[in-house]
């Protein structure tokens, strides 16, 4: 009787199977490709000239590498970036730049001034692209003040006070004496405002080594380097006895403010299942009926610099190098 039962009980467990296996169907979703759009990198500092890179975006799941990354890049002979400080415009050049790709759009007959708007003019495609931004009035570092972490490696605490009873964003970008750019910090945020600290002392607590993001061309460490967690935590993240560091305060707008933040919480909400994803901004204006991303910002920026001589003796060095 039970040998019965259990020859029973096994061909319903077949039977199952093999009803089970017949209801299952291979399933290709065919997803739809978003159509590739201008994305605009664009900025004017204080006392410098305009800048804009120009790149195409890409669909989410398309394989890249380098010759795919290099073939997303817009240069001179697909567009034309006219900049116009209101009496003045510019046709940006396509020069060498010491930052990847190695090349941009920069001006060469003003240089940014404080309090005045910019509008940036892009002809691409046989469209045109638009936008404006403005350079706030410049806030002064007051303090440089190394903290550090260990006797070899420290990080940047600013100090500045903020003018009350308006509305101020700032942000912060760094450098040391190896690299030709300001980047921003490698860790945490890079924006701050006022709202909560109108007319007080504020600052950016830790402000990290400058680093250029990007995976396909960062040279920034070996392998072995990216092994070793000390170095990481350690050389990428700090300042080292030795270091020059130079530091740009910067005023921004509201406008460029609310881009940064909102590319902040996408990225905080990235890969999130409980989180709404954030949609990051974009102050670039699109003809009707297409699409561009990206920003255009202007940088009301003020320098300071320290020579980190050892964990007990800093030397100011002034202002931009």
């Amino acid at each position: 009787m039970r040998e019965n039962l259990l020859k029973i009980s096994i061909i319903a467990v077949l039977l199952s199977l093999v009803t089970v296996s017949s209801c299952i169907k291979d399933i290709t979703v065919d997803l739809p490709q978003a159509e590739s759009c201008l994305v605009v990198d664009g900025y004017v500092d204080f006392d410098d000239y305009p800048v804009v890179f120009l790149s195409k975006s890409t669909a989410y799941f398309q394989e890249l590498d380098t010759n795919a990354v290099n073939d997303l890049q817009i240069n001179d002979t697909k567009a034309t970036v006219i900049v116009s400080d209101g009496s003045i415009s510019d046709t940006l050049q396509y020069l060498p730049i010491q930052r990847w790709p190695y090349k941009c759009f920069q001006g060469t007959k003003f240089k940014g001034e404080l309090n005045h708007r910019y509008d940036l003019k892009i002809l691409y495609d046989g469209k045109t692209y638009t936008s404006s931004t403005y350079i706030p009035d410049t806030i002064k570092i007051d303090t440089v003040i190394p903290v550090f972490m260990t006797d070899t490696f420290a990080m940047m605490r600013i100090n500045w006070k903020d003018p009350k009873n308006q509305s101020n964003y700032y942000s912060i970008h760094v450098k040391n004496q190896t690299q030709q750019m300001y980047y921003r910090p490698y860790a945490l945020n890079h924006i701050i405002s006022d709202k909560l600290a109108d007319g007080e002392e504020m600052s950016f607590a830790m402000v990290a080594k400058g680093m250029e993001r990007n995976a396909y061309y960062d040279n920034f460490m070996s392998q072995e380097e990216r092994d070793s967690m000390y170095y990481k935590l350690g050389d990428i993240l700090c300042f080292s006895v030795g270091d020059s560091v130079s530091l740009k305060l910067s005023t921004i707008d509201n406008v460029s403010y609310n881009i940064w933040e909102s590319w902040y919480r996408n990225w905080i909400t990235d890969g999130n299942p409980f989180t709404n994803p954030a949609t990051v901004r974009t102050n670039i204006n699109a003809p009707e009926g297409m699409e561009a991303k990206g920003f255009w910002i202007g940088y009301g920026c003020n320098y300071r610099s320290v020579y980190l001589y050892s964990k007990d003796s800093v030397v100011p060095i002034g202002g931009k190098f």
